[in-house]
């Protein structure tokens, strides 16, 4: 997963057993986490183990991490005009149907 904020690049990686273990896997993911932070980018790692033992504590060491990063969520201002966007598109929606229900109720008559 990446998390891109302003000119802050987070790659978050969850290291499974069968995709990242044995050396010569963790060499290569060493090696392009190298790669990375040259370029810029920083790395918060999960392991599977850690996330299905608990999976709320690692969510939270998650967030915490991206906080100290810089990057905190989003204002409730934004959410609050995503909402209102859905409702607007909801009773557009609703309107236009109405609207040709009407039409077809007309059709239908004659």
């Amino acid at each position: 997963m990446v998390a891109i904020y302003k000119n802050q690049k987070i790659a978050i990686e969850c290291d499974g057993e069968r995709y990242h273990s044995g050396e010569k896997k963790l060499r290569e993911d060493m090696e392009r986490q190298a790669i990375l932070e040259r370029l810029g980018w920083k790395f918060i790692r999960i392991r599977g183990s850690e996330y299905y033992r608990d999976p709320e504590k690692t969510i939270k060491r998650v967030i915490y991490e991206l906080n100290e990063f810089g990057i905190e969520p989003e204002s409730n201002q934004c959410n609050k005009d995503i909402e209102q966007h859905v409702t607007d598109l909801q009773q557009a929606v609703i309107s236009r149907a109405s609207h040709i229900m009407k039409e077809w109720e007309q059709t239908k008559a004659l």
